[in-house]
């Protein structure tokens, strides 16, 4: 509990300082980073949140399976001597498939999560540099100016 606690103050005080740096450099850019990070979370919270559900699909999934593989071990007399083993393989057949379905879709939204956060983030990135590089040269224009 206490190295967690001084992580999450550790890395409060980087945040600060972080913020400090940048409202020292230009605050109309860390005004718009600001801004723009909350959009990303917005994006991205719902694919995260659809990836942990599908996390717990696959986990109850992968539950289900296991358990009806330790049944079969544990009254493999009884499933022979009621001859069921076709019975069995079909019923271990719809919980495999399932798996591989539950497996699928969530690998199918993970490789989502990564490519749209991975556009976003460069989005922000070239809006921060135009924004950054128009008032540069604002900032020049008008020191030539003087002069």
């Amino acid at each position: 509990m206490s190295a967690a606690l001084a992580s999450l103050l550790q890395n409060v005080v980087v945040i600060i300082v972080y913020v400090v740096i940048l409202f020292g450099l230009s605050v109309k850019l860390t005004l718009l980073s600001l801004l723009l990070a909350p959009v990303l979370l917005l994006i991205i919270r719902p694919m995260i949140n659809r990836l942990r559900g599908r996390s717990r699909e696959l986990a109850a999934e992968r539950g289900e399976v296991t358990s009806h593989v330790g049944e079969m071990i544990a009254s493999a007399k009884l499933v022979r001597a009621y001859v069921a083993e076709a019975f069995e393989l079909g019923r271990f057949q719809v919980l495999a498939e399932r798996l591989s379905q539950a497996r699928a879709a969530g690998a199918a939204l993970l490789s989502l999560t990564s490519p749209v956060s991975e556009v976003f983030g460069g989005v922000m990135i070239v809006l921060i540099l135009v924004v950054g590089t128009r008032l540069a040269l604002a900032r020049a224009r008008r020191s030539t100016q003087r002069c």
